[in-house]
């Protein structure tokens, strides 16, 4: 989808100064929760930057804090012909700024600071409102919003040292220790439309009786190792009656198979439950029921797709 263009664009690169100015008892922080800390804003960053302004480049630098001050203070620094525009804002620029686009005009890394800001300064009961009305294929980069502010307030909450969070240079802070624990939150997850795909894949271990349990599997394409339970009733009655046994030699044995995945999403990235084998149609080359054509047609498209790819591994 393009998106069409502001008229306000910047025409050089700018940068602006994030701080996270933390009250503590003590102004100094152990390496792992500095990197918590860091790596919290930098996928917030990537997020924002894909939600709000068409995934316009940004890189984060650290500036040294002042001497006896707990601040960690980073430059983001965006990249020259930024565009905002309505359309690709998503409503979350003026829910989480105040401001509308016109206000930011020519000001693209401050609409970016700011709005990194409201989202930090946020209670988890908001960010969950705003998921909920973002459109399905957008959800996956708030739900990784919503870690890397639940990360951060998490590590926050481990040390008694860290008494309140600040977003500036003054000493305004205003979201205390008291009130962590509502920008925390438990794991998000959605369960995805199963998917399938046909797969040329060899048997690693089979089983060699009649009951449920997993073989094992390498995909040809991608050389995964994976476990998955074979559904096909008519293949195993033919294997465990030695019709269709596997080979004597040190050759692989081979399918040619429709294979199931089940995914969800949890906090925002894909991850893989299970695999079925649905229906297997070659076996060592011999054929047992006919491909179907649709299958083929959609394996010959991905290998297209990845020859075409100049990037790709």
């Amino acid at each position: 989808m393009r998106h069409k263009k502001s008229e306000h664009n910047e025409t050089q690169t700018s940068r602006e100064r994030f701080v996270f100015h933390i009250d503590t008892t003590k102004p100094e922080i152990t390496l792992q929760d500095f990197i918590e800390i860091s790596k919290s804003l930098e996928v917030t960053c990537k997020s924002v930057s894909a939600l709000v302004f068409n995934n316009a480049p940004c890189q984060i630098i650290i500036e040294t804090p002042e001497n006896g001050s707990l601040k960690l203070v980073y430059k983001i620094a965006m990249a020259v012909g930024i565009a905002l525009a309505p359309d690709i804002t998503n409503g979350i620029l003026e829910e989480y700024t105040n401001h509308d686009v016109k206000y930011y005009a020519g000001k693209a890394s401050r609409a970016f600071t700011d709005c990194v800001s409201g989202i930090y300064s946020a209670s988890m009961d908001k960010l969950k409102k705003t998921l909920r009305g973002l459109p399905e294929e957008n959800k996956d980069k708030f739900e990784r919003i919503i870690k890397a502010q639940n990360d951060f307030y998490g590590t926050l909450n481990k040390t008694k040292e860290f008494k309140g969070v600040g977003f500036s240079d003054d000493y305004n802070f205003p979201v205390s220790r008291k009130e962590f624990s509502i920008h925390t939150t438990n794991d998000i997850e959605r369960i995805l439309p199963t998917e399938q795909a046909l797969k040329h894949l060899v048997i690693y271990k089979s089983l060699n009786v009649n009951e449920d349990g997993k073989w094992e599997f390498k995909d040809k394409a991608d050389g995964s190792h994976f476990s998955a339970n074979i559904e096909d009733e008519f293949f195993k009655k033919q294997f465990l009656n030695g019709k269709n046994p596997l080979k004597k030699t040190k050759k692989d044995d081979e399918i040619i198979a429709l294979v199931e995945y089940e995914k969800k999403i949890k906090n925002g990235s894909a991850i893989e439950q299970n695999r079925v084998i649905k229906e297997i149609y070659t076996f060592n080359n011999k054929e047992l029921r006919k491909t179907p054509e649709n299958l083929i047609m959609n394996l010959m498209k991905k290998k297209e797709d990845k020859q075409g790819d100049l990037f790709d591994d």
